[in-house]
């Protein structure tokens, strides 16, 4: 993004991939089964932590706040937390997406 733009790039260390609590491929897979199972949400009884829907938003809107000012900003995110904004539906792989948000 940075080369086809020319604007500087910036690395924002809490724009990271969403957060499973647990090592290992196979429950990665089966949290992320259950997370959208649960709509988000972390139930008491979870057997597996997990970052919920909301504390992912809440990461995001708090990092984006000291960018209020910009017009534009470009982020280049992981699909678990572009959905807390846009509809799984509306990504694609590699794609490019618009959306004003208010921070």
């Amino acid at each position: 993004m940075a080369c086809v733009t020319g604007l500087p790039l910036r690395v924002e260390p809490l724009l990271h991939e969403w957060q499973v609590y647990e090592s290992g491929t196979d429950n990665f897979e089966k949290t992320r089964a259950m997370f959208l199972e649960n709509k988000g949400e972390l139930l008491p009884n979870s057997p597996i932590q997990y970052e919920t829907a909301e504390e992912m938003k809440s990461r995001f809107l708090e990092c984006m706040g000291k960018y209020r000012d910009y017009q534009t900003v470009i982020v280049v995110a992981h699909n678990m937390l572009m959905r807390q904004f846009v509809p799984n539906e509306k990504i694609d792989f590699c794609q490019v997406i618009e959306c004003e948000l208010e921070i």
